[in-house]
């Protein structure tokens, strides 16, 4: 029974490292967002089912418990301070779920903690971390030739984007990968120097170490290859951070006074070399290696004045302006959206980008966690560190190299999520290494690297009620199968409240608003959707009412009148479930705008909506939009018009004729203008 579960879980956290390989689209079922569901689902579904046999593993063999450290505390503290934070932020649902479009909450972080936490307890000896680090970077190999196959067939994208559908995502998954690859390869080099392991250190009988280095040589150019091809700054500098950490700890420790000397040289020399390009930008030779490298490039020709810069720089600003308003424990779990919205204007609002997320992740977590949650935050980040520093500095050559590397993977993903967030994927890869953290740090210095050494734990018992339960399981087989049951049960309800639910939201969803279908069939694939997943459904329920407006001329009279009540009953719930989103106001003051021309009583409904968006979110262009709509529906044109032209006069010092906001309110002001 032992060998069995524990081999179970060990196959299943296996397979939760294909997430990459999941997209909701072509052979499998088409979705919303298909590039970032399924990668979520799948992930829950494995942890799921694996998280099952764990609690019978642990508490039927309580050897497997995980002995505790400083790092598991912090782990699970910052588990609870976002949960704390859910329940005091803006919307319960929101924190609790997320959305569609990024599949985080908290939900998804309980799930990345608890694959870290049965990584270490399963994962016993090196030997077994050997196989699946290397199980992940075959995973990043295949990524990586996905990549190469996406450039080859001409896809028409500027950056690869590969099974990712996102430059950024994709650059932070390698980001690691290399760095996992460069930490194989690093031990096996230094650990034909070590008599005490020799040539076939930490490789299964069966592989020949040329064979491995190969691999992982291959693997890691691959990895700098596509990363390089996605043109991520952010990873890029969290590459080069790592790379730096690596050669200052070899100035330190390094064997020979020639290697610590050549570690100092390009310590120094790196900010040297990556100002050079800069400060020749004009220079032929520059501009032509500029165009060999998207990265390179976009490095290059950055300026502050670039948009993504800037809108990045607004929202940071915006957010330090919402934090000072919940400095405890923020606005909650994944309603950055909500402090950014409450307070963009100006030039930060002319491009009408949406910041659910702050590009940062010092600023979102203190936004949405505030001062408390950055700090359980940090304190995770703070005993890694630690532990690194006080295994490294213990370790021979070869477990130090591979320490080192890991705990630059760290590093590096840190710095680049500076400048991102988290996302299915890439997020996996940084709970994959936390895992071999806390095995790290339950392993004796002198066997962490030994692929033969098997931990002789004593378990703790457990006392008072857990102790008599305890006991009870380990006597009786009636009792273990009562476990069993009890533990199976919740496990399968859990299965489809967090994954087969959100599946059905998200599949009726996109067929409620795709395909030739009758209007009975999209209404009825609407309301499902909207029940199958009711934490995950106003963005259901936003795309329906985008939908029934574009397409309300098709609908018949008692068609739009359905619709129209759905609307309304939809909106309402998702308001109280997100009383923040503006959005589900101002697109039902359109519709009923629209429907007014058949019911004029609706303009009333209408203001009420528009009058509730701009208290929310008064300086969204989106929002001034909609007054100006609705002084026209209420035929005051005037005062539509010197709405529009006082906005103007405002927006002039940024305002460029050529932005779709100018465009768009040009085009309003004409159109009523004529009217006239």
């Amino acid at each position: 029974m032992e060998k069995t579960l524990v081999t179970t879980i060990r196959v299943a956290l296996a397979f939760a490292l294909a997430v990459p390989f999941v997209v909701m689209a072509g052979a499998l079922p088409d979705t919303l967002y298909p590039h970032i569901l399924g990668k979520a689902l799948y992930f829950r579904l494995v942890v799921e089912l694996a998280f099952a046999a764990w609690l019978y593993l642990i508490i039927r063999y309580p050897a497997y418990r995980l002995p505790r450290s400083w790092l598991l505390v912090a782990l699970v503290a910052y588990l609870l301070v976002a949960l704390a934070a859910s329940f005091t932020g803006v919307s319960l649902s929101r924190s609790i779920w997320s959305s569609y479009e990024r599949m985080q909450g908290w939900v998804s972080l309980a799930h990345y903690t608890v694959f870290a936490l049965m990584l270490a307890s399963v994962l016993r000896s090196f030997g077994h971390w050997w196989v699946m680090l290397n199980v992940n970077l075959l995973a990043g190999f295949v990524v990586g030739l996905l990549g190469i196959y996406e450039l080859a067939t001409g896809d028409d994208a500027e950056r690869m984007r590969g099974t990712f559908g996102n430059s950024t995502f994709l650059a932070s998954y390698t980001l690691v990968n290399a760095f996992i690859a460069a930490a194989f390869l690093a031990h096996s080099l230094a650990a034909r120097r070590n008599p005490r392991t020799g040539e076939s250190e930490s490789l299964p009988n069966v592989l020949s170490p040329a064979l491995m280095r190969s691999f992982w040589v291959v693997v890691l150019c691959l990895d700098l290859l596509v990363m390089d091809q996605t043109a991520t700054r952010g990873a890029t500098v969290g590459l080069a951070t790592g790379i730096a950490l690596i050669l200052v700890a070899c100035v330190i420790r390094g064997e020979s006074r020639a290697l610590r000397v050549v570690c100092l040289s390009a310590v120094i020399g790196i900010p040297m070399f990556v100002a050079l390009p800069f400060l020749l930008r004009d220079n032929p030779i520059v501009v032509g290696l500029a165009q060999s490298s998207p990265t390179l490039e976009r490095f290059i020709f950055s300026t502050p004045e670039h948009p993504s810069l800037r809108s990045r720089i607004f929202s940071a600003e915006i957010g330090m302006e919402a934090f000072t308003e919940k400095p405890m424990l923020g606005w909650g779990p994944e309603n950055y959206y909500a402090a950014y919205d409450t307070r963009v204007n100006g030039e930060a609002a002319v491009n009408l980008e949406r910041f659910d997320q702050a590009h940062n992740r010092i600023v979102e977590e203190l936004v949405t966690t505030g001062g408390i949650g950055l700090a359980a935050y940090l304190a995770v980040w703070l005993c890694l560190g630690w532990l690194f520093v006080a295994k490294i500095r213990r370790l021979p050559l070869d477990g130090w190299l591979f320490a080192m590397a890991i705990g630059s993977g760290f590093v590096g993903y840190f710095v680049q999520n500076l400048f991102l967030f988290d996302t299915p994927g890439p997020t996996v890869q940084l709970y994959l290494l936390i895992g071999f953290s806390l095995y790290l740090g339950s392993a004796p210095v002198a066997s962490a690297f030994d692929t033969d050494w098997t931990p002789q734990t004593t378990a703790r018992p457990l006392r008072g009620i857990l102790g008599r339960i305890e006991t009870a399981v380990t006597r009786t087989t009636m009792a273990q199968v009562a476990v069993a049951v009890v533990i199976g049960i919740p496990a399968l309800w859990l299965c489809y409240l967090l994954v087969v639910g959100p599946y059905i939201g998200a599949r009726n969803t996109f067929v409620s608003l795709t395909g030739a279908r009758t209007t009975g069939e999209r209404f009825a694939a609407y309301n499902t959707a909207v029940s199958a997943s009711p934490g995950l459904a106003n963005e259901t329920v936003r795309r329906f009412v985008n939908f029934v407006i574009a397409h309300r001329d098709k609908l018949s009279d008692d068609e739009r009148a359905t619709a129209l009540e759905i609307a309304r009953r939809d909106v309402e719930a998702g308001v109280r479930r997100e009383p923040m989103e503006w959005r589900l106001h101002l697109e039902l003051a359109q519709l009923y705008n629209q429907s007014s021309e058949d019911a004029p009583e609706l303009i009333g409904s209408a203001r009420r909506h528009t009058d509730a968006a701009a208290a929310i979110a008064p300086g969204r262009v989106e929002v001034l939009r909609l007054k100006v709509q609705q002084y026209f529906y209420e035929g005051d044109k005037e005062a539509a018009i010197d709405l529009i032209d006082s906005y103007f006069e405002q927006a002039e010092p940024y305002l460029e004729e050529d932005t779709d906001t100018y465009w768009y309110l040009d085009t309003m002001r004409d159109a009523i203008s004529g009217e006239q």
